[in-house]
């Protein structure tokens, strides 16, 4: 056979090229969503999609006709760069200064990055009127989050690009350089069949974009735990971390000091790589070196954490505790589809919310010992655990488990997961293997129980809506509570809007505090920063903090709904 015939394109090269079409394909969407929202308003935004759309198509149609891997390769070079070019108007937004940073979270970390580059501590302040209006994060108590609330790392970073860059957006910036360098990482890392992957994974799918458009500290996080997790099973191999394995602690380091949502994964991940590398020993003298070099792992990786902190500890160890540990802390309301929602939306409230943390706590707990008990068997699908912990509790975002795709991609396509078989479970008993984890999962299923079961503390005597305008809207409910419970309680109110919440509705008239067995009347008036905005509500969620309960009131149809100025509805 000649050696033309060899470079030709065999099974092997077919999944090449399949991958290839897909994700160049996937571009596609992305390109004419662009062109739809910015030619008329704003041509020069659409150039890239008018560049973009041709490239997407010359390597769509050249993934067809290559008969040569080398072709595919080339091919797939461009089909990268068509994937930044389809993020490049967000990337020049960026650079301008108009990233769309609308969300409370980026919005407080821009706010921090400021106040650092000025010299201030950027836990130390808060930011309640900034973040009031742009879908304030909730919290049970009647307020809504407006503290910075994360490590420090993306702050560091962005503070330094506000000083080079005064104009641009600092925290977008980081965002989008981060995604740039996760694209760049993977795309290096993949197997060549698989390269097109990145463009898939990071430009094509919605999650690592909007992490970067919004300027999500989550972004950054990303590419540290993929440097850290890149051929992580060659870690400490023949007993000795060398520069990769001091590389990659040091990266788990930055990551944890970037985002709290790396904490919940980077466990499991020591966890297995403590029994991959119990299973390269089987002497018992040997074992202490695996622990040595676990400690010292682990050690790095903790000093580097310190040392991105230490400045902020140093300079208010009250306020840094409470910025950091805030979003673990914090008390906040429902977001995204969690099972929490079952007592939102179908059994009308809960008077023990509690308890979903508890089994999200306790499903942790069980993943990790599942990690350590059966590592060989269950493989990399332990690293799902954190993310169905999430969906367990009241703060289930489906952006957490979208933007992990370019790690399990990269964990999944190297031979990160053929190293699991090897690893060596704890040398426990099989029945005591067993239970351990069954008692974990009796533990989340009583908690969900609980939850779920609890009924909620308040019902409703009556209620009555106020609405006005051409187009209704409401300014004003009247509504009649009774605390069926035997708790304190301190009540806040909030109403259906599309499928979040509404910010907290004022208290006109009614009595801070309902006590066991007490009925009270309430005239609430919409939320300030919402009064134009907001629709015909269809549900009352009268929320407590101490304990954790919501009640679910249904407000009455719109024909059944008064006209007349919130202040009369339903005057005593």
């Amino acid at each position: 056979m000649s050696g033309r015939a060899n470079e030709s394109i065999d099974a092997p090269g077919r999944t090449h090229r399949i991958v290839a079409l897909i994700a160049a394909v996937s571009l596609l969407p992305v390109l004419a969503a662009l062109w739809d929202t910015t030619v008329v308003q704003s041509p020069g935004g659409a150039v890239p999609a008018a560049v973009g759309i041709p490239l997407a198509l010359v390597w769509a149609g050249g993934a067809l006709a290559a008969r040569r891997r080398r072709t595919l390769v080339r091919l797939d070079a461009l089909g990268l760069l068509a994937g930044v070019v389809s993020r490049a108007d967000d990337i020049v937004r960026a650079f301008r200064g108009h990233a769309p940073l609308s969300v409370d979270e980026t919005i407080l970390c821009r706010l921090a990055a400021r106040a650092l580059a000025a010299g201030r501590n950027p836990y130390a302040g808060t930011w309640t009127s900034d973040v009031a209006t742009h879908h304030a994060t909730l919290l049970m108590n009647g307020g809504v989050a407006d503290r910075f609330g994360y490590p420090p790392l993306d702050v560091l970073l962005a503070a330094g690009v506000h000083l080079l860059l005064p104009a641009a957006s600092e925290v977008a910036v980081v965002s989008w350089l981060a995604l740039l360098a996760t694209a760049g990482w993977l795309y290096l890392r993949l197997p060549v069949p698989l390269r097109a992957l990145t463009v898939l994974a990071v430009f094509s799918l919605g999650a690592m974009p909007m992490l970067a458009r919004y300027g999500y500290p989550l972004a950054l996080a990303t590419f540290l735990l993929l440097v850290a997790l890149d051929g992580w099973p060659a870690i400490g191999a023949g007993g000795r971390l060398g520069r990769r394995g001091t590389v990659a602690a040091i990266a788990l380091g930055l990551a944890a000091a970037t985002q709290q949502l790396t904490w919940f994964v980077i466990p499991f991940l020591l966890v297995l790589l403590w029994r991959v590398r119990a299973g390269d020993v089987q002497a018992d003298a040997a074992r202490g070196t695996v622990h040595g070099l676990m400690a010292r792992f682990t050690s790095i990786a903790a000093a580097t954490f310190a040392a991105v902190n230490l400045p902020f500890l140093a300079a208010g160890p009250g306020s840094w505790l409470r910025g950091v540990l805030g979003p673990l802390r914090q008390h906040a309301f429902y977001s995204g589809p969690g099972l929490a929602n079952v007592d939102l939306h179908w059994l009308g409230g809960s008077g023990a919310l509690d308890f979903y943390r508890y089994a999200g706590l306790a499903f942790l707990a069980t993943g990790i010992a599942l990690a350590a008990l059966w590592p060989a068997q269950l493989g990399l699908a332990v690293l799902v655990v954190p993310f169905a912990a999430f969906w367990l509790s009241m703060r289930s975002q489906l952006l957490y488990y979208e933007a992990f795709v370019p790690l399990g991609l990269l964990l999944v396509a190297t031979p990160s997961a053929d190293a699991l078989a090897a690893a060596r479970p704890l040398p426990l008993p099989r029945r005591v293997r067993v239970a351990l984890p069954a008692l974990g999962v009796t533990a989340v299923v009583a908690c969900l129980s609980i939850a779920a079961a609890w009924p909620a503390p308040i019902r409703s005597g009556r209620a009555v809506v106020a609405l006005a305008g051409r187009t209704p809207r409401p300014v004003g409910i009247d509504v009649e509570l009774v605390n069926r419970s035997g708790d304190v309680l301190h009540p806040h109110f909030a109403t259906d809007f599309g499928s979040k919440s509404s910010l907290y509705w004022r208290v006109l008239r009614g009595t801070p505090v309902l006590w066991p067995g007490e009925r009270a009347s309430y005239e609430l008036l919409p939320p300030a920063a919402q009064t134009h905005r907001l629709p015909p509500p269809r549900r009352l969620f009268v929320i407590t903090d101490d304990p954790q309960t919501i009640s679910v009131i249904a407000l009455p149809s719109a024909a059944a709904r008064s006209t007349r100025s919130p202040l009369h509805v339903g005057g005593t």
